[in-house]
């Protein structure tokens, strides 16, 4: 295992703020890809070379995920500041996960979001959320454990009331949400 060395960790920043882009959320089924990129691993028992060696490498996925022809990304558009990721620890000490679960509200509950609904409920996904300050994806779901998607859809009794669809996408990982750096492909027209 590598030994990571660092001078200084956080710091403050002139104006940290949350959010999530809410028309930019990319979902695609894990059978989608011909591989699937992930973060450095903390260590690699048969090549020792592949292992990070800065904090930055254990949260980034540096590799651009490869789909099989004729495949991408599919985009959702979510309601503003309806969108958020926590990541909670899992576990007992020495073998600790994190659970990374990200909401997501869409407006409405026409035919193609009820089929969506039902299409997706036993899907495994990978999705990309992009932060709304610094435009970095953040990524749900890896190859060796899938993302799962929850739809909750609620129509309230008063005609003031909401009407939407609730995603929940969740995971569990060794890691946070890691930052996905490589290029996203998206789905290809469909004539």
């Amino acid at each position: 295992m590598a030994d990571i060395k660092v001078e200084k960790v956080g710091g403050l920043t002139e104006e940290p703020i949350g959010g999530f882009n809410h028309l930019n959320i990319k979902v695609a089924l894990v059978e989608w890809f011909s591989s699937i990129a992930a973060p450095k691993p903390l260590q690699d028992i048969d090549t020792p070379a592949n292992e990070a060696t800065t904090f930055e490498e254990l949260a980034e996925i540096s590799g651009t995920h490869t789909f099989n022809a004729g495949y991408g990304f599919m985009n959702i558009e979510a309601l503003q500041e309806k969108i958020d990721i926590e990541a909670t620890p899992l576990g007992e000490k020495k073998g600790k996960l994190f659970e990374n679960k990200a909401n997501v509200v869409v407006a409405g509950s026409n035919a193609k979001l009820l089929g969506f609904a039902r299409w997706i409920k036993n899907k495994d996904v990978i999705v990309l959320l992009q932060e709304f300050e610094n435009g970095q994806l953040r990524q749900v779901g890896a190859e060796r454990f899938a993302a799962a998607i929850e739809v909750t859809g609620k129509i309230e009794g008063a005609p003031e009331g909401g009407n939407t669809q609730s995603y929940v996408i969740s995971d569990k990982q060794v890691y946070q949400a890691p930052i996905y750096k490589g290029t996203v492909t998206v789905m290809p027209t469909q004539v």
